[in-house]
C-alpha cells in the first residue's frame, strides 16, 4: 500500500480535445437564381436601339414616298390626234349655173341654165338652191324675166329633173322626201304654203282656206317642225294692225293653230 503509494504515478496521455467544427451554413446554390451578367445587359441594349432605328427608319421613308407622290402632278394623257375631218361637198351657184365643189375646189356642173329644157320657161339664172338632208337631193329657183319664179328639184343620183311649180322659198322636210314653199304673186294675193310629196308627185296648198273675204294672208319661209309639221310666219295686210303671227300646220289633219 506504502509501495504503490510510494511509486510516483506515471500520468496518462491526454487525449486532446474533440472539437466540434461547427457546421457553416451556406446558402444552397439552388435557392437563388444567378446573377446576370453585364455584357448580357450591353447586348439587349444594342439590339433594341438597332430594331427602334430600323422601324424609325422605314416608316420616315414610307412617309417620304407618300408626301412625294401627293405632291407630284400626275402626268397628263397623251392626247391622240385625231383625224382631220375632211371637208363636206357644197351646192353653190356660179355665174346663175348649179355645181358641186368637192373639198380640193374642183367643181362639177349640176344644171345648166342653157339646157333645152329651161327654155320654155325662159329661165335666165337660177337661185335659192337649197340640199336635202339625205344629200341626194336639191331644189332650187329658176328666174325667168315674167312673170314669176318657177320651182325645181333635181334627184342627184338619179340624175332626175322636174319642174313642180311657181313658187319660191323651198324647204326640205327631216325624211328629205318633202318640199315646202310658197307661192308667188305679182299683186295683192294671198301667199300660201304648199307641200310636194315626192313619193306621190302631189302637191298640197295648205292654207288655202286662210283667206277669205276681207282677209287675206301672207306667209313667209315655212319651215319644218318634224315630217308632219310646218310652221311659218304671217301677216294680214288688210288689217289695220298688220302684226306678224305664226301658223303650226299639220299636213296630215290640215289643222292649222295660230299664235
Amino acid at each position: 500500500m506504502d509501495n504503490i503509494s510510494g511509486q510516483q504515478a506515471t500520468p496518462l496521455p491526454e487525449t486532446p480535445p474533440i472539437i466540434e467544427q461547427a457546421a457553416q451554413s451556406t446558402p444552397s446554390e439552388t435557392s437563388l437564381p444567378p446573377k446576370p451578367k453585364k455584357w448580357l445587359f450591353i447586348i439587349f441594349g444594342v439590339t433594341l436601339i438597332f430594331l427602334i432605328g430600323v422601324v424609325g427608319f422605314l416608316v420616315y421613308q414610307n412617309y417620304q414616298t407618300k408626301r412625294v407622290l401627293e405632291t407630284k402632278p400626275s402626268p397628263s394623257p397623251t392626247p391622240s390626234p385625231s383625224p382631220t375631218p375632211q371637208a363636206e361637198e357644197e351646192i353653190k351657184i356660179i355665174d346663175g349655173n348649179i355645181y358641186r365643189a368637192d373639198a380640193s375646189g374642183k367643181t362639177e356642173l349640176l344644171v345648166n341654165k342653157e339646157d333645152p329644157q329651161f327654155k320654155t320657161d325662159s329661165i335666165q339664172e337660177f337661185s335659192d338652191v337649197n340640199t336635202s338632208p339625205d344629200k341626194s337631193k336639191i331644189c332650187f329657183i329658176g328666174w325667168p324675166p315674167a312673170p314669176a319664179p318657177s320651182l325645181y328639184y333635181k334627184n342627184l343620183d338619179a340624175n332626175e329633173l322636174l319642174k313642180i311649180g311657181w313658187g319660191k322659198n323651198c324647204f326640205w322636210s327631216p325624211d328629205s322626201q318633202k318640199i315646202a314653199y310658197n307661192n308667188n304673186t305679182t299683186d295683192v294675193s294671198p301667199v300660201n304654203i304648199f307641200v310636194y310629196d315626192l313619193l306621190s308627185e302631189e302637191t298640197k296648198n295648205l292654207t288655202e282656206n286662210t283667206s277669205q273675204e276681207g282677209i287675206m294672208r301672207v306667209y313667209d319661209f315655212p319651215r319644218w317642225k318634224d315630217n308632219t309639221t310646218v310652221v311659218s310666219t304671217f301677216v294680214e295686210p288688210l288689217e289695220e294692225t298688220g302684226i306678224e303671227r305664226e301658223s303650226t300646220i299639220n299636213i296630215l289633219t290640215g289643222e292649222i293653230i295660230d299664235r
